[in-house]
């Protein structure tokens, strides 16, 4: 399921802000939009490429329900996103096993399997579908990964 071509180097791949309607994670794509994510992590980082987890609509409609503060709360709405975010030195795709560093979770990593991500707090999720974008892969999983705000 994960990609393997760099997207930097394909013609396909575009901006997270150049995205349309992503199929099953539109919400998500939507809030990273308007909070400008990758505008804020630019300017706080000398890393350019990213790879987003980004939840299904459904997973994260469930989420919002459990937890509604965080949809007004703007800094667990950062968090939240952010925590979905890793940084990655080269182009390479997260094939296989292996572990990327969060952007949120102070050097805190993911553990990356073929078709699952799982987070410090043993939170997984199943990755359903991967868009590359020209400094990274957004990846749709099918459960929030979850920020110690909300355990």
């Amino acid at each position: 399921m994960l990609g393997e071509v760099c997207p930097a180097e394909s013609e396909n791949g575009a901006t997270l802000g150049e995205l349309g309607p992503i199929a099953d994670a539109s919400t998500f794509v939507s809030l990273a939009q308007t909070a400008d994510i990758l505008s804020i992590l630019d300017s706080t980082s000398e890393v350019e490429q990213y790879h987003i987890f980004a939840p299904s609509d459904e997973a994260l409609a469930v989420y919002l329900e459990e937890f509604p503060d965080v949809g007004t709360n703007e800094e667990q709405a950062l968090s939240l996103l952010t925590y979905h975010i890793v940084e990655i030195e080269s182009c390479e795709p997260l094939n296989g096993n292996g572990y990327a560093t969060l952007l949120e979770g102070d050097g805190q990593t993911l553990d990356v399997s073929e078709d699952s991500v799982v987070d410090p707090n043993g939170y997984s999720a199943r990755i359903i579908a991967s868009y590359p974008l020209k400094n990274g892969y957004l990846y749709v999983i099918d459960d929030i990964l979850t920020p110690s705000f909300s355990k």
